[in-house]
């Protein structure tokens, strides 16, 4: 199986197309040559200061240098994430499989980390291997470069280990090659540990309680639109300092904006709890990770990164606002997480055991403050103040004239579940005969889970309680 955990148990952290429907995951801006903004965080273009000192030992000629760039990035991934999660997340020793896939000839793979070492693997060894624990192995190559969204997987097995896998080169023919992401580019690095934070997350973390994704159903209106953009200009204005006193102000309005949409979200689900704050929380603490990653290596990073991603939507932007919908409904919270746990950083606010525990990163900063519903106003005024709301306001105006929900595609229907998909074929075999609310069970991490049959665009799935998603709606 590509995976040995269920792969609806990573669509409570992640999108469900982003493991199931094999469609990647957006970041907040389309990318050019894909009109849906689909692929991960694609804004790292080219080479940063991360891979600046590759040399490719061409001596190995049984080596490409392209695998050898994968384990130097792989290497220099690991020296910048050092010591970021207090240990929980260790991308330096983390079992990776690696798989290239040669024009015309076979896959094949290379284990960095093997917990054990299957029959068949020889080691890589002196200086192609780039400082990494390394060996080729290509008995599992073949099915490991056949993953549904072309370019990684998590929890792949390898001798009853799990490996985070990640492509040389995207193999999704839909896309044109020249717009593909590879190993040449630094955002191939952003994107493995990206996704493979998302495996620590699926295993290590619990979810927050009523977490859900419904992108049809976000509102979208003139008055969420504008608070979402009071959001985005106020991290973006925490990208120019790194003042405690500042960091403080922004953060406090922040949360003021956000509990202001909270309070007038007029969806049935409460999305702007359930589902903003919840894709901070898987989302916005894995983009935090990526870029924190490269801004080991360039102080300067962060705002070079997500500067870039913020400004198109700070205020209306005519020749973008097709795409509105999928940066108020999704793909900001990549940004608005991320920065606000840097403002935790300067101000020294714990976060990490919090997060693991379910927590959101607007729960941790809100319960820090404490504000009372009167602070909360006074806090809201000023930033509306600070940042023109009028002006937002009416640009927001224009974005709700044509904005359309999140859209990731039309999903499959049960018989058209991906090749080998067991682990959900199990939620929907749990269901079978019952209705919507009976209560199911399910194996799953070799234990039993009981949960409650839930309506899916898939079918009727066997969700566990403490699953999150749609049947945990408050």
């Amino acid at each position: 199986m590509l995976m040995s955990k269920p792969k609806y148990f990573g669509a409570r952290l992640l999108p469900l197309a982003c493991l199931l429907l094999g469609t990647g995951c957006p970041s907040i801006l389309p990318q050019e040559g894909d009109s849906q903004g689909q692929g991960g965080s694609q804004s790292v273009q080219g080479k940063t200061a991360l891979s600046g000192g590759f040399e490719c030992v061409t001596q190995d000629p049984s080596l490409p240098c392209k695998v050898q760039r994968a384990f130097y990035l792989v290497r220099r991934g690991g020296e910048g994430l050092d010591g970021l999660w207090d240990g929980s997340f260790d991308f330096a020793n983390q079992p990776l499989y690696i798989v290239d896939v040669p024009e015309g000839e076979s896959p094949r793979g290379y284990l960095i980390n093997p917990p054990s070492v299957p029959e068949g693997a020889d080691p890589i060894t002196g200086d192609s291997a780039q400082g990494v624990i390394a060996y080729q192995y290509d008995a599992d190559a073949e099915e490991a470069s056949d993953v549904q969204n072309s370019l990684f997987a998590l929890f792949f097995d390898i001798g009853g280990n799990d490996y985070t896998v990640m492509l040389t080169s995207d193999q999704n023919e839909d896309v044109p090659s020249e717009f593909r992401l590879n190993v040449e580019n630094d955002q191939w690095i952003a994107t493995f540990t990206h996704e493979a934070f998302h495996g620590h997350q699926i295993a290590d973390w619990a979810d927050p309680p009523g977490a859900i994704q419904d992108f049809e159903n976000y509102p979208l209106t003139s008055e969420t639109i504008a608070l979402a953009m009071l959001e985005l200009n106020i991290v973006n204005a925490a990208l120019h300092t790194n003042e405690p006193g500042d960091h403080e102000r922004l953060l406090k309005m922040y949360v003021a904006a956000r509990t202001e949409g909270m309070r007038i979200d007029p969806s049935t689900a409460k999305l702007t709890r359930n589902m903003a704050n919840a894709q901070e929380h898987s989302e916005g603490t894995a983009r935090y990770t990526e870029v924190k990653m490269f801004e080991a290596f360039d102080p300067d990073y962060p705002k070079q990164f997500h500067g870039p991603q913020l400004a198109p939507f700070l205020d209306f932007n005519a020749d973008l606002a097709e795409h509105a919908g999928q940066v108020f409904s999704f793909g900001m919270w990549y940004e608005t997480g991320a920065i606000a746990l840097r403002m935790m950083d300067t101000l020294k606010i714990d976060f990490r055991n919090a997060l693991a525990e379910g927590e959101t990163p607007f729960g941790i900063a809100e319960a820090h403050f404490g504000m009372s519903d009167a602070e909360l106003a006074e806090v809201l005024s000023d930033a509306q103040s600070e940042f023109d709301w009028d002006k937002l306001q009416a640009d927001a105006g224009q974005y709700a004239e044509v904005v359309k929900p999140m859209d990731f595609g039309s999903p499959p229907g049960p018989g058209d579940l991906p090749p080998g998909d067991d682990a959900t074929q199990d939620l929907l075999d749990a269901c079978e005969g019952l209705t919507a609310g009976d209560v199911c069970s399910v194996e799953a991490f070799g234990q039993t889970f009981a949960g409650a049959c839930t309506a899916d665009e898939l079918g009727l799935l066997c969700i566990p309680d403490d699953a999150g998603g749609p049947g945990n709606v408050p």
